[in-house]
């Protein structure tokens, strides 16, 4: 991968993160931060897909698909949201959880 490609991904990836925390932040404080969310969810997709390579090696693609489920949870966290349900800390907590597992066992 090209450096200065890697590098754009690593800020990205950054600041996605920072505008998911953001935006969960502004929506508890009712500020309707779910587009501010809903920006770092669909940027942290882009930067998640874009950053992915391909492999095989079984346990890589089984984390890989873990990270996609918890990108749709992520992504089902901005409709959650935007509709006003309750149950979006619940998506939020098991993406959040799932990401966890997969910033453990990847390696680098």
């Amino acid at each position: 991968m090209n450096v200065n490609k890697f590098r754009l991904l690593n800020i990205l990836f950054i600041i996605s993160h920072l505008l998911v925390i953001g935006g969960a932040v502004c929506y508890l404080s009712d500020f309707r931060g779910m587009y501010i969310f809903g920006a770092g969810a669909v940027i942290l997709t882009i930067v998640r897909f874009l950053s992915t390579p391909p492999s095989s090696d079984f346990r890589i693609q089984r984390l890989n698909r873990m990270q996609a489920i918890s990108t749709i949870l992520l992504l089902a966290t901005i409709y959650l949201m935007y509709k006003e349900f309750t149950s979006w800390g619940l998506t939020l907590t098991i993406a959040a959880i799932i990401d966890l597992v997969i910033a453990f066992r990847k390696p680098s």
